[in-house]
């Protein structure tokens, strides 16, 4: 009996959303055999990060600009008289092209538009420069702790960036143009700063909570198209898209009509990156952890409650008044102040102690710096310094993050001129050490 009503449910739910189901594997059939193998690996955590190497990351860059100065663009006009430095930073121009996967045409079509998107929300005055979270108006600022974009704590089984949105917790009262700039100052100013997000791309969920629904209105076509145009213009790539939808009288059908229209506004890439989980909030979740997704810091519990100590935390990791704008490549991004996720293996920390002085991060720098040594000695003294930011740079570029301690709060990212500050502190160390090998000192010992 109970397993022929779950059948007769199903069966209900996907005659629902048949529609849209059927346009998602219209999407597919599209693809070329290659094409669905790269969708379906990156789908189920088994696809690779973007392969670059400086020739290419070069040829891509001079092909970009070739195209740029062929562009007749008001806006992008605008920028260069503002700041050419700006727009012709080759780490702002990088993002397009990694969102893009190196599809020069793509990326500079992409980037014009992000330049008149923000100039169309921020004002023309703005276009060629940072916008931080201290731009956020106490409004935006109470949207963006409201959780309905939260980074989830940790990543996937692929080592992915994963973002939940939930629709139902949009208070009625947000405006197109609130929404826009949250979601530039979390896309743009947060993921895009994060080196793996930018060469795996990042995971969304679009979530459609259970509970609390009666207290909110879904936003309508216009809304929903117009923060997906903005969004569009985001360099960021969607390596997997889940809709996961809650099954209730007639929601299904809503849903089917309202997301059919989203999906054709998505790049192609996206739409044949989606897929739909439709039940109550135990199965949805069920389904998301078979695609490598971990329900250990997921936002929402298996009962449909929010997890109040995960939406707390997300606003202590990105929302901190008191966070700090970090610059490095010329462009400011806004720093990531306590780190979530754990620390990586990559990442470089400052202190003291063995478990530090070994961690994997910190044996790697000083390899890395170990192997230009001599370089670095051979260098006149005033230009050693500029031989150090170029060390970081790289560093930075590769993945590498410099953190340190905060108190009994965690770790933080540094600054730039903190990481190049720790490069040099290397050098006159190992110079010491040199001097003095009674000493004991060990070289290129981080603190």
């Amino acid at each position: 009996m109970r397993a022929g009503h779950l059948q007769r449910r199903q069966n209900h739910e996907g005659n629902e959303m048949k529609e849209t189901e059927e346009f998602l594997a219209a999407e597919m059939n599209k693809l070329s055999a290659q094409e669905r193998a790269k969708v379906l690996d990156d789908l189920h955590c088994v696809g690779e990060e973007l392969q670059e190497t400086p020739e290419m990351i070069q040829q891509s860059l001079s092909e970009f600009d070739y195209l740029v100065q062929n562009c007749d663009d008001r806006i992008y006009s605008i920028a260069v008289n503002q700041n050419r430095a700006y727009v012709e930073d080759s780490e702002f121009r990088l993002k397009f092209l990694r969102a893009n996967m190196y599809d020069t045409r793509k990326s500079v079509h992409q980037m014009m538009s992000f330049l008149n998107q923000k100039a169309l929300y921020f004002g023309e005055d703005k276009v060629a420069h940072d916008i931080a979270a201290s731009d956020l108006n106490e409004d935006e600022v109470e949207l963006m702790r409201s959780g309905f974009f939260q980074i989830q704590d940790g990543r996937d089984r692929n080592g992915r960036v994963m973002v939940y949105h939930s629709v139902t917790r949009i208070p009625s009262q947000c405006t197109i143009e609130k929404m826009v700039r949250v979601m530039y100052h979390l896309f743009y100013n947060i993921l895009t700063s994060i080196q793996e997000a930018q060469k795996k791309g990042i995971i969304m969920i679009y979530y459609d909570e259970s509970k609390g629904r009666d207290n909110s209105k879904p936003p309508g076509f216009n809304f929903l198209s117009t923060s997906h145009h903005f969004g569009n213009s985001l360099p960021i790539h969607i390596s997997a898209l889940h809709l996961c939808l809650h099954s209730s009288p007639g929601s299904l059908a809503l849903h089917n009509r309202l997301l059919k229209f989203l999906l054709k506004a998505l790049p192609q890439s996206t739409r044949t990156r989606a897929r739909l989980h439709y039940g109550s909030d135990l199965e949805r979740q069920y389904k998301l952890q078979g695609y490598g997704i971990p329900l250990d810091t997921f936002p929402v519990d298996s009962g449909g409650n929010i997890r109040v100590e995960i939406q707390n935390a997300w606003c202590k990791g990105y929302m901190d008044e008191g966070s700090t704008i970090g610059q490095q490549g010329g462009h400011k991004n806004a720093t990531i102040t306590l780190i979530f996720g754990g620390i990586w293996q990559t990442d470089i920390l400052f202190g003291r102690g063995r478990l530090v002085q070994y961690h994997h991060g910190n044996v790697r720098f000083r390899e890395f710096l170990d192997e230009h040594i001599e370089e670095y000695e051979n260098l006149p003294r005033n230009q050693r310094r500029k031989a150090s930011v170029g060390y970081t740079r790289e560093l930075v570029s590769n993945g590498n993050r410099f953190l340190k301690e905060n108190g009994n709060d965690g770790w933080i990212v540094c600054d730039f001129e903190e990481a190049v500050g720790k490069v040099l502190q290397f050098y006159r160390t190992s110079r010491r050490n040199r001097k003095y090998m009674s000493s004991g000192t060990e070289a290129g010992y981080i603190g």
